[in-house]
Parts: structure tokens; C-alpha cells; sequence
């Protein structure tokens, strides 16, 4: 398992630190977003996204996730990744639903099963299909919420 960074270290200062640098990467004069396209999509004035650009400010959790859903996965990463998390991807790609989970099911669990015809996972099989059965997991999860949200 990967070390993560120690939470207790995280401070104030840093993470303005890398907002600001999150921010001017991805927000501004010849980048994919402007300052005016990032406060029209999240209702954050135009002079606060600024503010939080250069540094002078940090925003509260409600719009820092506001900013999380305009600007793309590799944003938040940057600033998760203090925290030692990483692999942020766009709901959709997560929480697949209905039959499309059921398939992705049974393909994962095939391969599984395809494995084990002699008894065993071997060393080479071992790596992809812990990967598959982590990734299977999450998907159900998500599957699992999904349907808790439609009742």
C-alpha cells in the first residue's frame, strides 16, 4: 500500500498553495477555462475565482465541490493528492447502472472463474484479478447506491 501523507501536516497554507497552482494551471487567459466561464458555470463571482487564483483566498467546501464539477478529474487530483488520494473520475464513469453493471458483472466474475478451472489463481493471474475484483467492488457499490437513491 502506498504511503499517504500525513493529514496533520496539511495546513491552511498549503492547500492555497495548491489551489493557487491548481487554479492557474487549469483557469485563466489561454487556458481551457476562463475565470468568467468558471463563475457563470459554478455562481461564484468572477472576482472570488480570482481571488482563490492568486492565492488571496480559499474557498469553503461548498465551492470548492462547485469548482470540483465544473473543472475536469485532474483538478481535484491535485488537490487530493496532499491527502494521499488519488483517481478521481467523473461519476458516470463510476456508478455504472442496470444492465450495464449486471454485464460487467458477469464478465469480471467469468474471469474469474476462468482462472480458478484448475483449482487455483496462479502468480500471473493474481495482479489483473485482484484489480478486476477491486474495480468490481466499487462498481457495486455504486450499483448498490444507486438503487438505494431510486426507492
Amino acid at each position: 500500500m502506498a504511503a499517504m501523507s500525513d493529514p496533520r501536516a496539511i495546513t491552511q497554507e498549503i492547500v492555497q498553495i495548491r489551489l493557487e497552482d491548481a487554479m492557474r494551471l487549469f483557469v485563466g487567459s489561454g487556458r481551457r477555462f476562463s475565470v468568467n466561464a468558471v463563475s457563470a458555470a459554478t455562481g461564484i463571482p468572477a472576482r472570488t475565482i480570482k481571488s482563490y487564483q492568486q492565492g488571496e483566498a480559499v474557498p469553503g467546501l461548498g465551492n470548492l465541490l462547485r469548482i470540483f464539477a465544473v473543472l475536469p478529474p485532474e483538478f481535484a487530483e491535485m488537490l487530493l493528492a496532499e491527502a494521499g488520494l488519488c483517481g478521481v473520475r467523473p461519476a458516470e464513469q463510476v456508478a455504472p447502472c442496470g444492465y450495464k453493471a449486471m454485464a460487467q458483472l458477469s464478465a469480471r466474475i467469468h474471469r474469474l472463474s476462468t482462472a480458478m478451472k484448475d483449482g487455483r489463481i496462479n502468480h500471473q493471474e493474481r495482479p489483473p484479478l485482484a484489480m478486476e475484483m477491486r474495480t468490481l467492488a466499487v462498481e457495486m457499490g455504486a450499483f448498490a447506491d444507486g438503487l438505494e437513491r431510486t426507492e
